[in-house]
């Protein structure tokens, strides 16, 4: 990387956008036949760092939830999710999208498996403060 390419990295490094703090709220609701599990919880997640955001544990199983912002701009905000659920020494991934959404706005996404009669469904908010 030369001189000029650092530079303008660490200007965008700087830049209120990456510099803002982002709260997301997450609904996190799962449902199939032996399991229903509505859920919601808040996070502080800082620009291009995993966290985890959900983390739930029952008798059957354990259900946890991570988030990265992979990118922001003026008008956007993009999320990376994975959700897993872990039972019986096995660790299944229910859905591991990436939602793009504006800031202040809730966003949906769902995915269903008709096999497992299983649907996962995450409603996200990401909030500057």
């Amino acid at each position: 990387m030369d001189l000029s390419a650092g530079a303008l990295l660490f200007s965008a490094l700087l830049s209120p956008l990456a510099m803002a703090d982002w709260q997301l709220d997450l609904g996190l609701e799962i449902n199939r036949p032996d399991l229903q599990r509505i859920s919601n919880s808040s996070a502080s997640l800082v620009l291009g760092e995993e966290t985890l955001v959900f983390n739930s544990i029952d008798q059957q199983s354990q259900v946890k939830a991570w988030a990265e912002i992979k990118n922001i701009n003026a008008e956007n905000v993009e999320i990376a999710f994975r959700v897993t659920e872990e039972g019986n020494g096995n660790v299944r991934t229910l859905c591991a999208p990436t939602i793009i959404t504006k800031l202040n706005n809730q966003e949906s996404y769902m995915v269903s498996d008709s096999s497992a009669k299983e649907t996962v469904k995450l409603s996200v908010e990401v909030i500057s403060s």
